[in-house]
């Protein structure tokens, strides 16, 4: 007679519900995990950018160039129209006004990285997407890495066109690259988390904001100052990278009057003790028209509404990036069947 061991279980088909009230699923425990999940991928998301940064330009004879050739490139045409007469955006000579256009194109640029990257990293990894598991947080964090360097190192080519044009703020500088680009990067990248999934499916996504984006850019106060009165608050609070874009150079320029300011000077009246090659001297306004006219009926609206409309679009990107991650990790699943099949 031998001993009675222990007796296996019976076979059962076991039937897998999800369950929404399940604290495992439920929205606020993910909403809950999104830092520390973001924090707790940094190891391997740095690893991949480390990876990235040499394949990349690892065939490439202009090599890290090309990470800030595109808006010096599209910047430069910009300047050369505008010292031209072509297009007449601003009367601080070709000096000051690169500066001045290259630090909106540095911004702007670092929102469309933002907007386009999360699609562009699942795509870079969507081997590793379908075949490997380990946490989708990964990709967002390895976003962060990339657009983040990609933006610093503009900004320090930044500083050198503002140390030569003798316009350069430092702590301006520093907050466009500590905190408004920073904040600018995660409104483009929250946008872009919610058009990921879709993007990878999709075609069309990519496709829709190569095509947006050049007219997007035009409707942005990049190549010339936020304009004034009701139209500059309509762009502010509908337009959301516009807001930032205006206070970050707004800081980060060291000049006495914006490029609007000395336009409006040469539209209304004749200007005093005026050096187009020398942005900092102060245009003298037109002894019969005040530049400040439009905002006389209340002037601090003009300061605090482009203040309300950066806390403003600065708090639905954090809501967006935040929301964003539990929706990419939500549909990541019904996106990683699709790309398998």
């Amino acid at each position: 007679m031998t001993d009675a061991g222990p007796q296996d279980p019976p076979n059962q088909d076991w039937d897998v519900i999800y369950d929404a009230e399940a604290p495992e699923f439920g929205l606020g425990r993910r909403l809950r995990m999104v830092l520390p999940a973001l924090w707790a991928s940094r190891q391997l998301a740095w690893r991949l950018f480390q990876r990235n940064l040499v394949a990349n330009y690892r065939q490439s004879f202009l090599g890290w160039l090309w990470i800030f050739l595109p808006p010096v490139a599209a910047a430069s045409v910009w300047v050369f129209l505008n010292a031209s007469g072509t297009v007449r955006i601003s009367p601080l000579g070709p000096i000051g006004y690169a500066a001045f256009v290259f630090c909106g194109m540095l911004m702007w640029q670092g929102f469309i990285d933002g907007l386009t990257g999360p699609t562009n990293v699942l795509l870079a990894n969507r081997s590793a997407l379908t075949k490997l598991q380990f946490p989708r947080e990964v990709f967002v964090t390895l976003c962060l890495f990339e657009t983040g360097f990609d933006f610093l190192v503009r900004v320090a080519v930044a500083m050198l066109f503002l140390l030569i044009a003798g316009l350069l703020d430092w702590v301006g500088l520093f907050l466009l690259a500590a905190v408004w680009g920073p904040l600018l990067l995660i409104l483009g990248i929250g946008l872009g988390l919610w058009l990921a999934p879709i993007g990878l499916i999709y075609k069309d996504v990519s496709r829709s904001i190569a095509m947006i984006s050049p007219l997007w850019m035009l409707l942005t106060p990049v190549i010339y100052a936020l304009p004034t009165g009701t139209t500059g608050q309509v762009v502010c609070w509908i337009n959301p990278p516009a807001a930032i874009i205006h206070v970050a150079r707004e800081q980060a320029i060291q000049t006495a009057r914006t490029p609007a300011e000395s336009e409006t000077n040469l539209a209304t009246g004749p200007a005093t003790n005026v050096a187009s090659n020398d942005p900092q001297r102060v245009r003298e306004p037109s002894p019969t028209v005040s530049t400040d006219a439009a905002n006389a009926a209340s002037p601090g609206a003009s300061i605090i509404w482009p203040w309300a409309a950066v806390a403003f679009w600065c708090l639905i990107g954090i809501l967006l990036f935040i929301l964003g991650s539990v929706w990419l990790d939500v549909s990541g699943p019904i996106v990683i069947e699709r790309l398998a099949n």
